[in-house]
């Protein structure tokens, strides 16, 4: 059942995917369809890390010193990076109060985010939390249409289906592995 529940909401991804594929220029124009890959290889990225943590969970670590971890690592790569790439404009950036002040309220709003993020995957799985991509998506192509004018493509209502039936699959074998389980 989980595994049908997992290829009704791939399944709906990727035809959400093609649909909005359709008509974008490869590599021609604004470069579209390239974008669109690039944004459409996330999930499975996503997925990828879901697995390597549940996999490699440290023994008793806890989400937020693990979410304080992996932000502080990646901040100190994108300090080198902008070190080497922004040509002084950095520098901009850290004499600037409003600036830095924004900067430490994303930060902030990032590490409790991420520690809720391992949080739920600590306590669901790796497959119950990758659902949040397809989900995403759906919402995302929601919010382009009123926000941005975007026209949705024509398999959308099917695809929404498709990812709505592989998350109630899914959340029902979720709910009975846990009464199961005793939890």
């Amino acid at each position: 059942m989980k595994v049908i529940a997992v290829i009704c909401g791939l399944a709906g991804s990727l035809w959400l995917a093609f649909g909005k594929f359709q008509g974008l220029g490869v590599g021609g124009g604004d470069g579209g369809a390239i974008w669109l890959i690039l944004a459409t290889s996330m999930p499975f990225f996503l997925a990828l890390g879901n697995i390597f943590r549940s996999r490699f969970w440290p023994e008793g670590a806890g989400a937020i010193p693990l979410a304080i971890g992996m932000l502080g690592f990646s901040g100190v790569e994108l300090v080198i990076f902008a070190l080497f790439y922004e040509d002084g404009h950095m520098l901009e950036l850290v004499s600037n109060n409003s600036a830095m002040a924004v900067l430490i309220l994303g930060i902030l709003f990032n590490v409790i985010y991420y520690a809720f993020f391992f949080l739920l995957q600590k306590t669901a799985g790796p497959v119950y939390l990758g659902q949040i991509g397809s989900v995403s998506a759906v919402l995302g192509a929601i919010i382009g249409l009123y926000i941005f004018g975007e026209v949705l493509p024509d398999n959308f209502i099917l695809s929404a289906l498709l990812i709505a039936i592989g998350v109630a699959l899914f959340q029902i074998v979720h709910q009975k592995t846990v009464k199961q389980q005793g939890r």
